[in-house]
């Protein structure tokens, strides 16, 4: 992207906005590699790393993420491996210590195998490579040198035995000495009664003025004079051996690392295709971590020129205003007026800044983002004033525009703030739509300008080249919204700005009216009719997200309730099905003792409990009507609990009871008074049936400041009354960022197979609200 410089970066923080995203990379060529400058990339490219992106995402709350940087911790996160790498294809032989982290790295690609293959497919090792870095280097050199990079010498076949030969040496001089320093001791020779190890020489601290050449070699003096390190005549021997030894130690370690550094040499691609898949994956971890903590989207690349954003906002504002902007083709780009500190700056960096955060490849700053990415992108901003070239802002803006038409290409994104600022606004205006005129003769780019200029944002609204936008203002507060307002253009509200930043002047109130009253009055009464025109826009706006609001909690609130109803649902017929399959089991056992000839008392004793415990059905049927006249053998009639007709063959009077003959052979024993009417043809039967449900937990959750045992207990108990249909959803509150109340309400709610949880998005992730399947 040739025209994405440093001072187009510069106009739009982007040091500050790379920083704060980079931070969060252990390696510093994964931070180098967040903090280039953006360039010109395919479409299909972007849509790649967006892939990879959300891949890491997935994986970000995950163990391998954790195992991942457990692992790399024990890297240095800066360019040393690089340099060594170096320092290999020159020849050099390492350092066993810095032999230790090129082992690590290959340790961790190895142990990585199947997270890297899953992320970057073909791009790791193949296993039969990895197989003779496992044999040749890794295994041998862990036998001597442990995973924290400390060296055991004396597990090296060689140099062990080197080191026992030292050892017995040591052994002998340490018993010679402990002899001696009891001799001279008593001679008080002695400065101090120990010995050390000088160059190879055992030694003794003798003071200078007992000294005599029978006592052995002078090795070193004090500074001072006063103390001789002598190492005695019968220790000459012994040190001689030990620096033999010593000698052939120090040989065998240079064999070892000379042995390790050909080895590594060797493999010298495998050690940069693992750096660099070890750095690429922190690299995708740290843009991960930061769509995920500042909300960010994966964008739709869009095949024509468009830019369509939905709650898109600048990621360095804390708590920013969300806007939308739907620019299609119809429209050469977007005029923004607005009063002074409304947000017209903000809203053209931001839209700036996520043009070059795609062609970064990097998720937008938005909750939805559709944008076709252009090749070349232009910010001209601030006071172009250049007093070494002898030029006034207006001149060195002038320059600016010259520059910019003569190099224009077909592709191209421009943004200009506060256009021609420094002129008279009628010229200011006239010149700008002739700017605008040869910028789409020429090459046709997309166009976003911010201006005060009155005739600017009339002419271009009235031709409908461009889409009108401003920022709103609160009118009863006398302060921005920071909300951008598309369709019309605004007012510059200077007068009422003024009005609310000079309060304290007690004289402030006559230099507005004064100002009034020199203005032109129709300049006033235009300004007039759009801040009325964006006042009425606002408040509309303002009902209509109440309005949208109130809907989202009805469709919530009956979805809740279909929820509790299901479950309602299936708890009732669960129960009468374990009561029907206890009546089912009572009636063969009945029909079995029929089978066995048991006596007709016994059969219908059995009957009549089976009939008290069938359920009686609460349920009205306005339709059942009494008998008119008294029941007789032959007369049909309804069986009132089980609405169905019958035909009475027996009637007990003395009971009270009738045997109704039915369809399939089915004979029924029923009381008189469950006898009914038979309906006519054509009547149908309606059945009604009430839930009275009761609250038992709040429908939210405020767990900020809470510890979290006090989390968790409420939690469980309102996601209990959940799932048994208390209430229909619980909204709980853990607040932003990583934090431990998020983190593991989010883990409990995937572990209840019959829960769902969603994130609203307007609560930027600080919100998490659970509810039924």
């Amino acid at each position: 992207m040739d025209q994405t410089d440093s001072r187009l970066l510069n106009l739009i923080d982007w040091d500050l906005l790379i920083y704060d995203i980079s931070s969060g990379a252990y390696f510093e060529q994964a931070k180098q590699k967040i903090q280039e400058y953006p360039k010109a990339t395919s479409p299909q490219k972007l849509r790649e790393k967006h892939q990879i992106i959300e891949k890491f995402i997935s994986k970000y709350h995950t163990n391998e993420h954790d195992n991942f940087y457990v692992q790399v911790n024990d890297l240095p996160s800066n360019h040393s491996i690089d340099e060594k790498t170096y320092l290999l294809e020159k020849g050099s032989v390492l350092t066993i210590q810095e032999m230790h982290r090129f082992v690590m790295l290959l340790e961790i690609f190895h142990g990585q195998h199947k997270f890297l293959v899953e992320l970057f497919g073909s791009k790791n090792m193949h296993s039969d490579e990895m197989d003779l870095v496992l044999k040749n280097l890794i295994r041998p050199f862990r036998k001597f040198v442990d995973s924290s990079g400390d060296i055991d010498y004396s597990s090296h076949p060689i140099l062990g035995e080197l080191y026992k030969k030292q050892s017995k040496v040591d052994q002998k001089a340490n018993k010679l000495l402990r002899d001696i320093i009891q001799d001279w001791k008593t001679k008080e020779i002695l400065q101090i009664d120990t010995y050390d190890i000088i160059q190879g020489h055992f030694i003794l601290i003798v003071k200078t003025d007992h000294y005599n050449s029978t006592l052995g070699s002078i090795i070193s003096r004090s500074d001072s004079g006063q103390t001789l390190y002598i190492e005695p005549t019968e220790l000459s021997a012994l040190s001689f051996e030990r620096k033999k030894i010593t000698m052939e130690i120090e040989k065998e370690i240079f064999q070892i690392c000379v042995q390790y550094s050909d080895i590594l040499r060797s493999i010298i691609p495998t050690i940069k295709r693992a750096l660099e898949l070890v750095t690429e994956v922190d690299y995708y971890f740290c843009l991960a971590q930061n769509a995920i903590q500042k909300n960010l989207c994966k964008p739709q690349i869009a095949d024509h020129k468009k830019i369509k954003l939905e709650g898109f906002f600048h990621p360095l504002i804390e708590e920013p205003v969300k806007n939308d902007l739907n620019l299609i083709s119809n429209y050469e780009g977007l005029i923004l007026s607005g009063p002074n500190t409304g947000g017209k700056t903000v809203s053209l960096k931001t839209l700036c800044l996520i043009q070059l955060y795609l062609h970064k490849g990097f998720y937008l700053p938005a909750q939805y983002a559709e944008v076709s990415v252009f090749d070349e992108v232009y910010f001209l901003s601030l006071d172009h004033q250049n007093l070494a070239d002898g030029l006034s802002s207006f001149a060195a803006e002038t320059m600016h525009y010259l520059s910019l038409s003569d190099q224009l290409g077909d592709n191209a994104l421009i943004f200009i703030d506060e256009i021609f600022n420094s002129t008279s606004s009628e010229e200011a205006s006239a010149l700008a739509m002739s700017f605008f005129n040869y910028f789409y003769k020429k090459s046709n780019p997309m166009l976003f300008v911010s201006t005060h200029h009155q005739m600017l944002k009339v002419k271009t609204h009235e031709a409908k080249q461009f889409l009108s936008g401003h920022m709103g203002f609160d009118p009863d507060n006398l302060v921005p919204t920071y909300k951008l307002h598309v369709g019309t253009p605004g007012s510059s509200m200077a007068l009422e700005t003024f009005e609310r930043i000079s309060k304290q002047y007690h004289f402030a109130s006559k230099i507005k009216d004064s100002a009034k009253s020199i203005l032109d009055s129709k300049y006033q009464e235009y300004e007039k009719l759009l801040f009325e025109v964006s006042q009425k826009k606002a408040h509309y706006e303002k009902e209509l997200l109440k309005y949208e609001e109130l809907n989202k909690k009805l469709k919530n609130e009956a979805q809740s309730q279909e929820g509790v109803l299901k479950l309602k649902m299936d708890q009732e017929y669960q129960k009468l099905k374990t009561e029907i399959n206890n009546i089912r089991n009572q009636a063969l056992e009945t029909l079995r003792s029929v089978k066995e000839n048991s006596s007709e008392k016994s059969v219908r004793s059995s009957f009549h409990k089976i009939e008290e415990k069938l359920p009686t059905p609460e349920i009205e049927r306005p339709d059942a009507k009494p008998l008119s006249e008294e029941p007789k053998v032959g007369m049909r009639c309804l069986f009132i609990p089980l609405n169905r007709e019958g035909e009475i063959i027996k009637i007990d009077e003395k009971k009270k009871k009738a045997t109704l003959a039915m369809k399939g052979n089915m004979r029924i024993e029923a009381k008189l008074s469950e006898l009914g009417k038979p309906r006519t043809s054509g009547e149908k039967q309606d059945f009604q049936f009430q839930i009275q449900k009761t609250k038992s937990s709040s429908l939210k959750i405020d767990g900020r400041g809470m510890r979290l045992e006090e989390f968790k207990e409420k939690v469980e108990f309102a996601v209990s009354d959940v799932l048994i249909g208390d209430i229909p959803y619980v909204e709980i509150i853990h607040g932003h960022g990583d934090g431990i109340l998020k983190n593991w309400v989010r883990e409990y709610l995937k572990l209840q197979p019959d829960l769902q949880f969603e994130i609203p998005k307007e609560s930027q992730d600080g919100v998490t609200i659970a509810k039924l399947i």
